[in-house]
This record gives structure tokens, sequence and C-alpha cells, in this order.
């Protein structure tokens, strides 16, 4: 329990080493949970009720949480700067006061099998965004449960795409922004229940979103 962040790596560069932190309970700090200045792995940890957030990647290689319970924090769960990627699988993001995964700005983000749910917003990826987003669920979250800005600086589904999410009970389910000239295809998840819209395009691009439940 510090006063400032709970766990603070300042390091960056090519030449850092990745630092692997597992089993850790990262709790009620006054700063935000974990800073990553540089690539880090959290593994089998917790990391809640921190006032300023949970785990935050800064300028660096990547992020990458395993197993992890990001919860209760008094802003995001997740947060990614620019040039920094996100490796996320098994991982439970719930009841932040903020959004739960802020990314719009991630050169990647591979998020799998995780649960998002019951924070002001749920996801949030963005323009440069390769996005690899598969077996989640996004459910309860106040705002948009997954909101997707791609533009022209090339944020895209990767190969392996947007697919077997349960998205639900969320105000918005999926909402698109941005501006880019390429149909997205949207397929393969189970998308109802959401108050306002199941999906919203508020883009100036296509989406094909056939076989949707």
């Amino acid at each position: 329990k510090c006063s400032g962040d709970g766990v603070k790596q300042t390091a960056s560069g090519d030449r850092v080493q990745p630092v692997t932190l597992s089993g850790f309970k990262i709790l009620s700090n006054g700063g935000r949970g974990v800073y990553a200045g540089g690539p880090m792995e959290l593994v089998d940890s917790q990391v809640n009720l921190n006032t300023g957030g949970g785990a935050h990647g800064d300028t660096g290689r990547e992020l990458r949480l395993t197993a992890c319970e990001l919860s209760f924090n008094n802003s995001f769960g997740v947060q990614i700067y620019p040039w920094k990627s996100l490796f996320m699988e098994r991982c439970t993001v719930n009841r932040n006061i903020g959004t739960g995964i802020s990314a719009p700005y991630a050169d990647r983000a591979e998020v799998r099998q995780s649960l998002i749910q019951g924070n002001a917003q749920g996801v949030s990826f963005g323009s440069r965004t390769i996005l690899t987003f598969t077996g989640n669920t996004v459910s309860d979250n106040e705002n948009i449960g997954v909101q997707l800005s791609f533009d022209g600086s090339g944020g895209r589904f990767s190969e392996e795409g947007f697919t077997g999410n349960v998205i639900r009970k969320n105000d918005v389910g999926v909402q698109f922004q941005g501006g880019r000239n390429e149909v997205l295809v949207l397929s393969g998840n189970d998308i109802y229940q959401n108050a306002a819209f199941e999906i919203q395009n508020n883009s100036s691009f296509a989406i094909v979103a056939g076989g949707n439940y």
C-alpha cells in the first residue's frame, strides 16, 4: 500500500529486459497499481482498489497480462499508451470507475477469453491498433461495451479478428467511429440485450455484421 504507484518500472528502450511478476497482490495504492515503462508480464496477480487506476502500459514494447484480476480501481482497469502492445488472456476486468481496457493508440492489442464487466465503459481501441478480440464476455458496463475508433492510421482487425465474443447488457454493444476506406467484417458474436443499440455505426466506413446473434 503506497502513496504513489504500487509497482513502477521506469526504464525503457530496446535493451531493457522484460520484467515478470507472478502471484502478486497489488492493492489499495494511492497512484496506479502498476506502471510499466518497459516490457512487463503480469501472471496470476490481482491489481485492485488503486486510486490512480489498475495497470498502465507506457511507451515501451509490450504489456502481457495472464490470468489476472483488475477490479475496483478508481479509474481505468488497463490503460495502454502509444507504441505499446497489449497481450491479455483469461483476465477479469471488473467494476472499475473508468474504462475497463483503454487502448486508443496501442500498436497491437490481443485480448482473449477475458471478462470485462461492470465498468463505466467496457473497452476502447483506436486509430492505429491491429486488434484481436476473441472469446471474451463484455457485459453490464454502464456506457459502451466495445468502442472501436479505426481511421486511416492503420487500425483494423487482425486475421484472427473479432469473433466468439458475448456482448450483452451494456448501453451500446459495439460502437464504430472514425473513417477509413475499407469494409470491416464482424461475425460469430452474440450481441444482445444492450439497451440503446446492439451495433452502432458512427463511422464513415461500411460494417458487414452478418452471422452474429
